[in-house]
């Protein structure tokens, strides 16, 4: 066994000893000023009230999805009491039986090496009593308050990143250009355009780099522009993918490949997808389609190298003609099957994680490619049961969904409980190369989560601390000690503000 260090060994041992205790009382309340739901016993849920508290929240907050005043951190009252329901519906704090002594060690982690690959191995009993961060309730700094001119004014915020100055630089999706503001968010300089030539842009995604500068990733020119941090522009790569087809991505019966993301060292990364065939599409019918595989590569020279592969979410598709007595063409739902795991992988300074819900397994693979370490965390799985799919049928039709009444009924009514829950629902590195593993939450076509709930696990996969954040769309940056956030106010005009994250 590989050891660890006094202080993450005294870290996950104060955890540990703080853990409830497995054979403790049967009947434990699931979280503090959460009593819609309270567990009851071994994968047990005693269910109090549900309908009601969902529909005494839509009395109290009528509010628009995305467009709430009070901004980003207040998270929207029905939303926030759903997801709350629905978030302990797929999470018992009882995680069952422990795994053989052999795997967990006193403190609740293993670190073991496996042909030069290191394999952590936690208990995750142990991270209900990780350390809790918080989002500070007000923001430090905002950029773009809705009002003024031009460029506090935003169309349509796509990306910001903060720069080591302290300055923040904004990525406008309207005009597509970049704007960059002082630590006091005043208004400095604007840099590109929509265009093809050298400096300018078709589609905007920004990645931090370790040297202080970043890039502008466009998947539709397929090109990578790096930057330093005044905005000076330094280098145009086009790469593998720029043409249509590639022999590596070819081979693997991929007709194109297209830009996917950058690692903090400035390794590109390119994505291709596999498709599967499906079921002809039928009006007023529900067609499920299983879940295409998708392969990620880096940039090798003239090549782009295969580095891994994920399954995608099964998929489902419900095309509705128009009411009778109207003309037009039918309108097409689209959204992943619920409960379906899929697959995920996020982009680190020096690496990249990759991995699928249906089992709590990461691969960390350094950015050339190779496995360097794999995370596991021993839970057994949840599984699917009435009161979770009743759960999302309360929702749909009201302002906690996206979904119609009946076209959400429609897909509910055929789906059957007795699958899993997936084990997590998204994966992030933040600036310091921790990695964020969110809890599973559902297509927000069916159910519009106000809130994510993440555990955190440092650069060698030990486990930090768990945190609840707004909506994951709205993040533009994981910071180690900030988010910077998009906010939008009653009028649904965007800001930028950047909050603390204020740790035990």
């Amino acid at each position: 066994m590989a050891s660890m260090g006094n202080s993450t060994r005294k870290r996950l041992a104060e955890a540990r000893r703080a853990a409830p205790d497995a054979n403790g009382p049967d009947r434990v309340p699931a979280m503090t000023g959460r009593a819609s739901v309270v567990l009851a016993g071994p994968n047990q849920l005693l269910l109090i009230g549900v309908k009601q508290v969902l529909e005494a929240s839509l009395r109290l907050h009528s509010v628009k999805p995305r467009a709430i005043a009070s901004g980003w951190r207040a998270m929207a009252g029905p939303y926030v009491a759903f997801f709350s329901l629905l978030t302990f519906l797929g999470c018992s704090d009882d995680h069952g039986s422990q795994a053989p002594s052999s795997e967990i060690d006193s403190v609740g982690v293993t670190v073991m090496d496996s042909a030069d690959v290191e394999i952590v191995t936690v208990d995750a009993r142990m991270l209900d009593s990780l350390p809790e961060w918080s989002v500070a309730r007000e923001p430090s700094l905002t950029i773009g308050e809705g009002v003024g001119d031009d460029p506090y004014l935003f169309g349509r915020i796509v990306g910001a990143l903060r720069l080591q100055s302290g300055g923040i630089v904004v990525a406008e999706g309207v005009g597509l250009r970049l704007l960059f503001f002082g630590p006091d968010g005043v208004f400095r300089a604007s840099v590109g355009r929509e265009g093809e030539g050298p400096g300018d842009f078709m589609a905007i995604s920004l990645w931090r780099l370790l040297d202080g500068g970043f890039a502008v990733g466009d998947e539709r020119l397929n090109r990578i522009t790096l930057f330093d941090e005044s905005g000076t522009l330094r280098e145009v790569r086009t790469g593998a993918c720029r043409s249509e087809g590639d022999w590596s991505m070819a081979a693997l019966g991929i007709p194109r490949c297209y830009f996917e993301g950058v690692a903090g060292d400035s390794t590109v990364f390119w994505a291709g997808t596999r498709y599967a065939e499906g079921p002809t599409l039928r009006p007023d019918v529900v067609t499920r389609y299983s879940g295409d595989v998708r392969f990620l590569a880096y940039d090798s020279g003239d090549t782009a190298a295969v580095v891994d592969s994920i399954r995608r979410a099964d998929h489902v598709r419900i095309s509705q003609l128009p009411p009778p007595g109207r003309v037009g063409a039918p309108f097409l739902w689209s959204f992943q099957e619920l409960f379906s795991p899929d697959g995920y992988w996020a982009f680190g300074p020096h690496s990249v994680a990759v991995g699928e819900s249906g089992r709590f397994e990461i691969r960390f693979r350094e950015t050339a490619g190779r496995l360097q370490r794999i995370l596991r965390i021993v839970r057994p799985p949840e599984p699917v049961t009435e009161a979770h799919v009743a759960a999302i049928r309360d929702a749909v039709g009201t302002p906690a969904s996206m979904m119609t009444e009946e076209i959400g009924r429609k897909y509910l009514d055929e789906v059957d409980p007795g699958g899993l829950i997936p084990f997590f629902g998204a994966l992030r590195f933040d600036i310091a190369g921790n990695l964020w593993i969110s809890e599973y939450v559902p297509d927000e076509m069916l159910v519009i989560a106000s809130e994510r709930r993440w555990m955190v696990f440092d650069d060698a996969a030990m486990p930090l601390a768990r945190i609840t954040t707004g909506p994951l769309d709205d993040i533009l940056e994981f910071g180690d000690d900030y988010l910077l956030v998009r906010e939008r106010n009653e009028l649904d005009v965007e800001s930028v503000a950047m909050y603390s994250i204020e740790r035990e």
